[in-house]
């Protein structure tokens, strides 16, 4: 248990090759944006610290300085300028305060210099590539939409989250869903 009330500043710059962040049972209270995080991140577990607002998506690309460059020499930041985590699989938001997961947005993240090809199913998704989505025991009252667009989802736990009513149909969708 340590005492966190806010994810590292510049994570995504200092650290831009990380596969695996653990922040459980600290304080933080609001899980920052999707550009605040490093991009090669897999696995991400942020149970148990009373959180009341998740993950939300990316604002206006980063203006900040880049801290891995020199004080002499300060250049534009680079690494919280993304919109997804792409290589995401694992996240684990159990155990928080949450009202609202936010998984896809209405318009695509990737832009068409990103992705030349026509438009896929998952072009709006926070994380596209999630396998197993862990938030139970939290105040959702909705399953979070476009959850049927993560095609490679194994595991999801959505139990002790009592608010939740009804299970969408599009579910049926998650072929690999265990």
């Amino acid at each position: 248990d340590n005492h966190l009330t806010s994810l590292p500043k510049g994570l995504a710059c200092l650290a831009p090759m990380l596969r695996t962040l653990k922040l459980s049972r600290n304080r933080i209270r609001h899980f920052g944006h999707v550009s605040d995080y490093p991009t090669q991140l897999r696995s991400l577990e942020l149970i148990g610290n009373n959180a009341e607002i998740c993950i939300q998506p990316s604002t206006v690309p980063s203006q900040a300085v880049c801290l891995q460059s020199q004080l002499q020499n300060p250049v534009k930041c680079m690494h919280g300028s993304h919109n997804s985590l792409n290589t995401l699989q694992h996240l684990n938001i159990g155990r928080n305060q949450l009202t609202e997961i936010i998984l896809e947005v209405d318009s695509p993240l990737i832009t068409e210099s990103q992705h030349p090809t026509s438009p896929t199913l998952t072009d709006n998704m926070l994380f596209p590539k999630l396998q197993s989505f862990m938030f139970s025991q939290n105040q959702i009252s909705e399953i979070p939409r476009g959850i049927h667009k993560l095609q490679g989802l194994r595991n999801l736990d959505i139990s002790k989250n009592e608010r939740i009513k009804h299970i969408p149909l599009k579910i049926h969708q998650l072929k690999d869903l265990v």
